[in-house]
């Protein structure tokens, strides 16, 4: 296992241009950071499982082929980190291609050392926000930190949530087990009457829903007709 501090992260780097690698993880491992390059795409997706980084770089064209084709695989195996594309391709179709794999950046090259490192420096930043929260609601292996509105596992931050998204589950949390009903769910969302309130309501149950499945003894349950029930389901051996 890789130890980490609050400061410092595990970065996989991939990109066969071996000079600009070389600069690259020199710099971030100067910044404090573990880094594990790859010059080819070979077994990636078992790299990925194996070392669980905290942040992604993919060059787009690796040897003959494409990352782009393989960033929607990886991102099933590791839904919450953060992939860059980075590339001499500059056209607005590779850079759509890019993103549309749910990737969060797409570096031209050239491009300054800095601006990984800047990238690298936010995550850990909002990591360290989140560990400085007053309250800590903990849903088995993930905690939701009061202050920062920060879902975490372990080291790894799952998702920053909206205003409305953190009152939703905190007051699911708050009330585990227990079934809270819609109306309840929108007087604490908004002070005076909503309108269409049940359809904004079904849209941050959805979004959280997504988020909790990281842990899949977190189950965000329908109570139908009447409101949602926050459980944490026993898995058998």
């Amino acid at each position: 296992m890789i130890n980490k501090t609050d400061t410092s992260a595990v970065v996989l780097f991939v990109d066969d241009d071996l000079l600009l690698s070389q600069v690259v993880v020199a710099a971030l491992k100067e910044a404090g950071h573990t880094v594990h390059f790859q010059s080819s795409l070979a077994g990636i997706l078992s790299i990925a499982q194996e070392i669980r980084p905290d942040i992604i770089f993919l060059d787009v064209e690796v040897g003959d082929r494409s990352s782009i084709g393989i960033a929607p695989e990886l991102k099933k195996v590791l839904p919450y980190t953060p992939i860059f594309f980075i590339s001499s391709h500059t056209d607005g179709e590779t850079i759509y291609n890019g993103l549309a794999t749910g990737a969060v950046g797409y570096l031209k090259k050239p491009f300054d050392v800095s601006e990984i490192l800047a990238y690298v420096r936010l995550y850990t930043e909002t990591r360290r926000l989140a560990k400085k929260s007053n309250e800590v609601i903990r849903l088995n292996t993930m905690m939701l930190h009061s202050q920062s509105h920060v879902l975490t596992q372990g080291d790894r931050v799952i998702k920053k949530l909206t205003n409305m998204e953190f009152k939703v589950l905190k007051l699911l949390a708050t009330r585990l087990e227990e079934e809270v009903s819609s109306e309840e769910i929108e007087k604490v969302l908004w002070e005076k009457e909503k309108a269409d309130y049940l359809s904004n309501i079904k849209n941050y149950i959805s979004k959280l829903r997504s988020y909790l499945a990281e842990d899949g003894s977190v189950e965000l349950q329908v109570v139908y007709g009447r409101g949602y029930r926050l459980v944490i389901r026993r898995i058998e051996d």
